[in-house]
């Protein structure tokens, strides 16, 4: 028979509150285990959105929808030596930087000019219908338009240039840029008016340069 026996009966007691101590740290540990294991879960796919954002880029279109050709009719400034209409647009597209999207951002600007007196071929509308970018190709300054003068002209350095798009004064080395154009009818547009949209592929070139080299 034990000598001591209150001692004896606290040692389970002093066990059992061991063990219990044990058990909550256990599940304590366990706890936080498994709210970092649901953290991670949970915003791994944001990470991984985050981390590839920075090398998604927004592939460009090749060719912008600019106008209508009833626009430049319409719109359009006449010219009083041929009755060419010209006309100035802006060409919009969705930029992407990283994971921020431009939706509705301004590339740039195109001089649009139409002879209404030639034929128009659909097909190929490069005889009546022409495309430049306002881009100057001396140093890359704005280039207008001059009705009294009826010439393209960019004010920096007074070069000027015709309607054709070919230089006639001043220090730019080459004509103007030139875009690809298309047509592209009108669905909505009556049968005996048929109207169409017109489509630039859009480019900048490098200035200073004889020849006309895209940058992109």
């Amino acid at each position: 028979m034990s000598e001591h026996p209150a001692a004896d009966s606290a040692l389970p007691q002093a066990e059992s509150a061991c063990e219990r101590e044990g058990r909550r740290r256990f599940l304590r540990w366990l706890v936080h285990g498994l709210n970092t294991l649901v953290g991670v879960v949970l915003g791994f796919p944001a990470i991984c959105y985050l981390l590839n954002g920075r090398h998604r880029r927004y592939q460009p279109r090749d060719f912008h929808r600019v106008a209508r050709l009833s626009d430049i009719l319409q719109n359009g400034k006449v010219s009083r030596n041929t009755g060419k209409r010209v006309y100035e647009v802006a060409v919009r597209d969705v930029r992407r930087d990283a994971w921020t999207v431009y939706p509705n951002e301004v590339l740039g600007r195109v001089w649009l000019v139409f002879d209404p007196k030639l034929p128009l071929q659909p097909d190929n509308p490069g005889s009546a219908l022409k495309a430049f970018t306002s881009i100057c190709p001396h140093l890359g300054c704005s280039i207008s338009y001059h009705p009294g003068r009826d010439q393209f002209l960019c004010p920096c350095h007074t070069g000027t240039f015709d309607l054709q798009g070919r230089r006639v004064s001043g220090p730019p080395p080459r004509p103007m840029d030139w875009l690809e154009v298309r047509l592209v009818p009108d669905p909505t547009s009556p049968e005996h008016a048929l109207d169409y949209f017109i489509e630039v592929k859009y480019q900048t070139f490098w200035p200073e340069k004889a020849q006309r080299i895209p940058k992109t």
